[in-house]
């Protein structure tokens, strides 16, 4: 075929798109991908949420670790009782239980005798090379009538029938709660009297009634109760 001029010839050229790549990886066109990145604004609005976040998370860490610690000395307390029980009934011997409140923690000490006469004390083994320390809890005073038949020892009046002086770091300290533990499994913190609770209340310190928990011991078994609001 023969053209008279260049006007009659109609080509068409092709000219590479430039906002499209092509990659040949075995015989195979692939497009390339966008690649995308955070700007500086979305970095600092993520580390700002992250900051916020553990802020958040610190402020709430010592009431969570008070919180835990002062459960835990429940549990301890609710074990001392349980152990004690069980050295009596097991070694046909009575077990006294003291607790005294120092500097806002709570000191707790264990002693063993054959009898369970006030007089015995002299010849009484310590059952605990010194006095355990739970620190973290104090005595709180219970509520009227929390539960009928029940001695509260956690009021500041209240003195057992066994109460006893222990040196402490070189300080003489009451125990004045003073429970006693009979070789048949009874609980009881007056002479000759037996009522059917030792009702306890503590708190952590510098703490509303809010935070309280009442912990009560079957006279009759020794099992321990406790409550919280």
């Amino acid at each position: 075929m023969t053209f008279r001029s260049l006007s009659q010839c109609k080509c068409v050229v092709r000219f590479p798109d430039p906002r499209r790549k092509e990659i040949r990886e075995g015989g195979v066109h692939r497009a390339s991908k966008h690649i995308s990145a955070f700007s500086l604004i979305e970095l600092l609005t993520v580390i700002a949420i992250i900051a916020v976040g553990a802020s958040a998370t610190l402020v709430a860490l010592p009431s969570l670790m008070k919180s835990n610690q002062f459960s835990g000395n429940l549990q301890v307390i609710s074990d001392l009782v349980e152990q004690a029980r069980t050295i009596s009934t097991s070694q046909n011997s009575y077990v006294w239980l003291g607790l005294a409140e120092k500097d806002d923690n709570l000191l707790v000490v264990a002693r063993l005798g054959l009898s369970g006469d006030k007089g015995d004390f002299t010849s009484m083994a310590r059952l605990m090379d010194r006095p355990r320390t739970l620190r973290g809890i104090k005595f709180m005073d219970l509520p009227a009538n929390s539960r009928n038949s029940s001695y509260e020892l956690s009021s500041d009046s209240w003195s057992s029938d066994w109460a006893f002086t222990e040196k402490v770091e070189g300080t003489d300290v009451q125990f004045q709660r003073v429970i006693r533990f009979s070789p048949s499994g009874q609980v009881a913190v007056k002479d000759n009297e037996m009522k059917n609770w030792i009702a306890l209340a503590f708190a952590p310190p510098f703490s509303s009634d809010a935070n309280k928990a009442d912990l009560f011991i079957s006279a009759m078994t020794a099992h321990v109760e406790i409550e919280r609001p």
